[in-house]
């Protein structure tokens, strides 16, 4: 018990993903989503109170307890630049944990949305259950193919773009130099497509717009993995070839 604790805390998002994945595949769309659901408003508490907290610190501190100030945390400065005791590192946390929570407030209310859309079908799918509980071997049903496809590409829409620097990933375009996709030029023809369903009174449709591009981030963090991968093991290899030099 204690290891699947250990392991749910160092791995929210990888174990949140695994949930809402089985639930969408073999039980309930919505379900599965409300799981992201509940996901996005867990961080927005936990990121909304971190800078709340670190506000209030480097008031206390400002106003002549510097005690206190020690109990601020640091965020990306270096030892050298910045130190515990920095009041601009406290104000750069603060800042940070409130665009991560702007971030996961904006996927809550998108994917608050989605699940709403399937609603209908879930209540369907109670009294379906309900009705077939008494009835041996009739009350086994899996969901649609393609509801279950759709709704896995907007968890890993949700889990893949967890964080607001997770938007920025970028790779050259091979054959041409200069040239580069980003993954807000995604997000600009999934806004028009969606735009476009909206204009043709079809809004579900904006449901294959945010799968693709949870499939598209999912892609883009893949890419991002080996590239760093590749670049560690070029590092590691020319700081071999170094040494023996």
């Amino acid at each position: 018990m204690t290891q699947v604790v250990r392991i749910t805390r160092s791995n929210p998002l990888t174990v949140t993903a695994l949930v809402a994945v089985v639930l969408v595949s073999f039980v309930h769309p919505a379900l599965g989503l409300f799981v992201l659901i509940l996901s996005h408003i867990a961080c927005c508490h936990t990121a909304l109170c971190s800078s709340s907290g670190s506000k209030e610190l480097l008031e206390s501190g400002n106003k002549g307890n510097p005690a206190s100030m020690q109990f601020i945390p640091k965020y990306g400065f270096s030892a050298d630049e910045n130190n515990s005791h920095s009041p601009n590192s406290t104000r750069s946390f603060a800042e940070t944990q409130l665009e991560i929570f702007h971030h996961r407030h904006g996927l809550l209310i998108l994917h608050l949305l989605a699940a709403l859309m399937f609603v209908p079908s879930l209540v369907a799918w109670i009294q379906y259950k309900f009705s077939c509980s008494q009835r041996i071997g009739t009350g086994q049903s899996f969901p649609w193919f393609l509801d279950s496809a759709l709704c896995i590409g907007v968890v890993l829409h949700g889990i893949c773009d967890s964080k607001p620097e997770f938007n920025f990933f970028w790779f050259p375009v091979p054959g041409i130099p200069g040239w580069e996709i980003r993954l807000s030029f995604a997000y600009f023809l999934a806004g028009f497509f969606s735009y476009l369903c909206a204009l043709a009174l079809a809004p579900y449709r904006g449901f294959y717009a945010m799968a693709a591009i949870g499939v598209i981030s999912f892609a883009f963090r893949i890419i991002q993995t080996r590239n760093r991968k590749k670049g560690e093991a070029c590092r590691n290899g020319r700081s071999r070839h170094s040494h023996r030099h």
